[in-house]
C-alpha cells in the first residue's frame, strides 16, 4: 500500500466469497444489470463453482470476470451468461493472477484424470 494513503486511510480486508447465498444473491442481482439480450442464469450452482474456481471468491476479479464473460457472450451473439461461459478455454481470464491460479488447477485437474 502506498504510505501516504496507509495515513489517510485504516485497512479494511474483505473476506473472500464463498458458495453461499450472499454469493446467489451477488450473482443474481449482477445478472440484472448486464447489458445482454437475453436472461443470464449467474446463480446457479455450477454457475456459482465455475466464479469461485476462477476468481477465489475476490471481488475485483469476480467483477472482472464476469465483465469479461459478458463482452465475449455479445462478440460472438450468445447474449446470455451461464455455467459454460466461463469454460476454460472460453473465457478470458483479465487479470495475470486469475490466468495463473486457472492454469495450475487445470495442470492439477488433468494430472488426476
Amino acid at each position: 500500500m502506498d504510505p501516504n494513503l496507509a495515513d489517510r486511510f485504516g485497512a479494511f480486508e474483505l473476506m473472500p466469497w464463498r458458495n453461499d447465498h450472499a454469493l446467489r444473491q451477488l450473482l443474481a442481482s449482477f445478472s440484472g444489470l448486464l447489458p445482454l439480450r437475453r436472461p443470464s442464469m449467474l446463480d446457479t450452482v455450477e454457475a456459482r463453482q465455475r466464479v469461485l474456481a476462477l476468481t477465489q471468491g475476490v471481488t475485483g476479479r469476480i467483477f472482472r470476470l464476469i465483465e469479461a464473460a459478458a463482452v465475449t457472450a455479445i462478440r460472438d451473439g450468445r447474449e446470455m451468461l451461464d455455467a459454460a461461459s466461463f469454460e476454460a478455454n472460453d473465457v478470458t481470464l483479465p487479470l495475470v493472477s486469475m490466468f495463473t491460479s486457472a492454469g495450475k488447477r487445470r495442470t492439477i485437474g488433468r494430472a488426476t484424470v
